[in-house]
């Protein structure tokens, strides 16, 4: 390979990283909220990835959660309806790990 093909080929390969560079930043700032089937996070585990916009995320198909853990900077609130709608079952601050006092069929959960 001649030095100027090289060259040329190392500027794409920093200009692709560029680009994407900033979309992966913002999937790691947001965070994810993990949802845990048992006790102190152990058991079946269902990821919810935080959305870049405060909102409400619906799950795929509802998951019966007894802890979570709160890796984002947002409130979760978890929801037994599709639309967050009306009191949430149980707030999870940002940061924390919680068990919770009973099984809870989680459909939606909106972050702010």
């Amino acid at each position: 390979m001649r030095l100027p093909t090289v060259a040329a080929a190392a500027l794409t390969a920093a200009a692709l990283l560029a680009g994407t560079a900033p979309n992966a930043s913002a999937a790691q700032a947001a965070g994810v909220l993990n949802l845990w089937s048992g006790l102190n996070q152990t058991g079946q585990v269902q990821p919810v990835p935080v959305p870049e916009r405060e909102g409400c995320v619906t799950l795929d198909s509802p998951f019966r959660a007894r802890s979570a853990g709160n890796r984002s900077q947002s409130i979760a609130a978890l929801y037994t309806n599709e639309d967050c709608s009306g009191e949430p079952a149980e707030l999870v601050s940002p940061g924390r790990r919680t068990s919770f006092a009973r099984n809870i069929n989680v459909e939606s959960v909106s972050f702010s």
